[in-house]
């Protein structure tokens, strides 16, 4: 088991904001006051178009080349992920290509072009009129130069729930489909339609299709670019209700300079408010649940808010654990779309300062796939720093990830361009890990939505621990594989707290969980620590011997079982090994 740790250092510079955390399942808001006077007029929806109307094939070709020459020149490193020629072979085809577009399937179809740099914070901002679609901004978003730019929304929103694509929100008489299930959107089976809106999402990783993904589908021009609905007016939806009944419905898209607040589930009539959904627009708040001597703390921007810093919430949390009967912390980052990770040290310091929660099994981290930018940032740090374990779904950004996206000016459409500037390592050697998974894997259906239960906060609360650290690797290995058991050695092994404890009991006990498992190579290096943690251990040296029996190398295993030998002279086991080491293959 040997370590491969790099440390880093981070930083973070831009402001945060709650966007992501108040998107939960819609984007909701008012119309951004960049709007003017001319834009507050009375909308008429743009019929479909074979040709640009709004702006001119020359405009919009002066558009995409200002796009694709600040791509390749203000980017951190754009081509991380996908060739220069690939790119520019894309863009070329979509310069082609302008004349027999709508305006807005060319913003589609450029936002799709940044898309291809699999970099979450650089995009194309699609606009509407709270501002973006995709609602990661921490800075404004300013109108485009027409208002007919803008794109509209479903009266419906969408969200991938365990059990499928769902409807958690509506406005209007539309609110009776709340909790129905999207059999078929347009012309396509709800996975055909996620598919087909795929390219057109900035993300880092595959778990942020799951969030993009269903916000694209509610954004009547996307679905119409990407050929999911052949009349974009009319949006027919084959929706199966909570009692199984099946049928179509047809939905139009709303007034772009009307606000779309979208009515959730839980904020109709009769509902009560889940814990997790209590509070989600406030950057960070806790409260105590004495009867699981639990503190449930919920951190949904990396920000200070007014009379209260991260540095004083932080200080405030951990006074209330030292003061108060309290067993498990339970942290929710799943609605933390990110801010200033300038300020993780103060949580992390508290954290890491606190021996009552600062324990596994006693400190939980709900993550999802909206924890992305400077909440991937605070997690990854968690996952060095403290014994905390992740619960949920994994997150929707990469552990090594570029951000702190810069703002361009499209100079004939007035879209917004984001560009990343910054690139943010992991803390550990591994550049390529596309996200941080659970330790406790859980996820809501659209029925625990609508029943108002969290199996999330469950999970955390319902653990128990194993009581010995042979115990804690086995269940770690069963859950993630030998990177899981190592990672629980790592801590335990360097916290001064109990590096000082003699464990060789227990990898001998969980090497030979792994030798019953017939996990040969990962018992030859649990057993290779313990014989060289314990170079004297003629135990130690007889199961090195009899893991490398296993996994076929016998010289290696006649080493280590000559060794066990020379401390215990005579012994049959060893002997026995020792014979079969050395018998050659027929």
């Amino acid at each position: 088991m040997k370590p491969a740790i790099s440390v880093k250092s981070r930083r973070y510079s831009r402001a945060a904001a709650l966007s992501m955390a108040a998107l939960v399942f819609s984007l909701s808001g008012v119309p951004t006051p960049a709007l003017t006077r001319a834009h507050a007029s009375t909308h008429t929806s743009v019929p479909a178009q074979k040709s640009p109307r709004i702006l001119s094939v020359e405009k919009w070709r002066e558009d995409l080349h200002f796009l694709v020459d600040k791509v390749e020149t203000n980017h951190r490193f754009p081509f991380s992920k996908i060739t220069k020629e690939a790119f520019e072979g894309a863009a070329a085809d979509l310069q082609a290509r302008i004349p027999s577009l709508s305006d807005h399937d060319i913003v589609v179809e450029m936002a799709a072009l940044v898309a291809m740099l699999g970099d979450g914070h650089s995009r194309l901002s699609l606009p509407v009129a709270q501002g973006e679609a995709q609602g990661r901004a921490h800075t404004e978003t300013p109108a485009p130069a027409d208002r007919d730019l803008l794109l509209r929304r479903y009266p419906v929103s969408f969200y991938l729930f365990g059990d499928g694509l769902s409807i958690p929100g509506a406005i209007g008489s539309h609110t009776e489909f709340i909790g129905a299930q999207v059999v078929r959107i347009g012309r396509m089976t709800a996975a055909e339609a996620l598919q087909a809106v795929r390219r057109v999402a900035s993300v880092d990783n595959e778990i942020g299709h799951k969030l993009s993904g269903p916000m694209l589908l509610g954004l009547a021009e996307v679905c119409s670019a990407c050929g999911v609905v052949d009349d974009m007016e009319n949006l027919p939806l084959l929706i199966r209700d909570t009692a199984g009944k099946e049928s179509e419905i047809v939905v139009k898209p709303q007034d772009p300079l009307t606000p779309v607040a979208y009515i959730q589930a839980f904020e109709l009539p009769g509902r009560p408010v889940p814990l997790w959904l209590k509070n989600r627009t406030d950057p960070h708040w806790f409260e105590y649940l004495p009867e699981k001597r639990a503190v449930f703390c919920q951190v949904n921007a990396i920000q200070d808010k007014p009379g209260e810093t991260m540095a004083s919430f932080s200080s405030k949390l951990a006074a209330f654990i030292e003061a108060n009967p309290v067993e498990r912390l339970v942290l929710d980052l799943r609605w933390n779309g990110g801010g200033n990770n300038y300020l993780n040290r103060s949580l992390i310091l508290a954290l890491t300062r606190s021996p009552k929660v600062n324990r596994f099994g006693r400190l939980f981290t709900i993550i999802g796939r909206t924890t992305f930018s400077a909440a991937m940032n605070l997690t990854s740090d968690l996952e060095h720093w403290t014994n905390t374990l992740f619960v949920g779904e994994a997150t929707g950004s990469t552990t090594s990830h570029y951000g702190d996206a810069r703002r361009h000016t499209l100079p004939n459409s007035g879209l917004t361009l984001r560009l990343s500037s910054i690139y943010w390592r992991d803390w550990t050697a591994d550049e390529k890990r596309p996200w941080i998974a659970p330790d406790l894997p859980a996820e809501l259906s659209s029925k625990d939505y609508l029943d108002g239960t969290d199996p999330v906060l469950e999970a955390a609360l319902g653990f128990r621990a194993p009581d010995d650290l042979a115990g804690q690797l086995l269940w770690a290995f069963d859950r993630g594989g030998f990177d899981a058991a190592y990672t629980r050695f790592y801590k335990f092994s360097t916290d001064p707290e109990t590096a000082g404890i003699d464990i060789q009991a227990d990898l001998h006990r969980f090497g030979r969980a792994l030798l019953e498992k017939a996990k040969f190579a990962e018992a030859v290096q649990v057993f290779w620590q313990n014989a060289a943690d314990h170079p004297d251990s003629f135990e130690a040296h007889l199961d090195l011997g009899e893991a490398y029996l296993g996994a076929g190398k016998k010289d290696e295993a006649a080493k280590s079982l000559e060794k066990a030998l020379s401390l215990k002279p005579g012994d049959a086991r060893a002997k026995e090994l020792l014979a079969k080491a050395k018998l050659q293959h027929p």
